[in-house]
């Protein structure tokens, strides 16, 4: 890959446009689980269709729930399916942000949703928001690699077809998680085996499977 510098180049700014937004008042999070990824990334397109602009959409594979459940000793709201939604949605009051979750909701439950659940409880919120901070420390004691990946929101669904079958080609895990609405994705290849959030041996080949 070739990395190219500005050279010294100088840039001049010649007008600045400020974009001044009300305050929050109100935050909401749904809840999404779904049968399998793709189904989950299916809905995305579906949400942002309704003219909604949530703080966020994360896509969550069910794997990290299990492990970062474990090392938190917290739970997670559900179970139900391989992957999730999480949308956070924020207004100026809590009309404008119930408004929002039903909209989405509705896109949700068109697009296959297991479930549309409602947090709006702060306390609630943030601990989910502390379970899907520490994905990452809990999944690392079993992780070879980790790969951060931008693609379009057109080719998520695509990229994580193809993830998935390297898992089967190569015999190993590579769990997903990542921001569904402007495609950073994190993938993790694993060298120890996971099975219900719990890391067991290390997977036979696991150096050459990760190169």
């Amino acid at each position: 890959m070739a990395w190219h510098s500005s050279e010294g180049t100088l840039g001049v700014i010649t007008g600045v446009t400020l974009a001044l937004l009300p305050p929050v008042g109100s935050v909401q999070t749904l809840l999404a689980p779904f049968d399998t990824v793709e189904a989950a990334i299916g809905a995305v397109p579906r949400i942002l269709a309704t003219g909604i602009m949530p703080c966020a959409v994360e896509l969550i594979e069910h794997s990290f729930v299990l492990v970062t459940e474990r090392l938190l000793n917290k739970s997670w709201p559900s179970h139900r399916g391989t992957a999730s939604l999480m949308l956070i949605l924020d207004g100026r009051v809590e009309q404008d942000t119930l408004s929002q979750a039903e909209v989405a909701g509705s896109a949700l439950e068109s697009a296959g949703a297991l479930d549309v659940l409602l947090n709006d409880r702060r306390e609630r919120q943030a601990e989910m928001s502390k379970l899907r901070s520490q994905f990452y420390e809990a999944i690392k004691p079993g992780t070879a690699d980790a790969f951060d990946i931008f693609v379009p929101r057109a080719e998520i669904a695509p990229h994580i077809g193809v993830v998935h079958g390297l898992e089967e080609e190569i015999g190993a895990p590579i769990p997903t998680y990542g921001h569904a609405a402007d495609g950073n994705i994190h993938s993790h290849s694993l060298r120890r085996a996971l099975a219900d959030g719990v890391f067991t041996g290390e997977i036979p080949g696991w150096k050459e499977k990760s190169a």
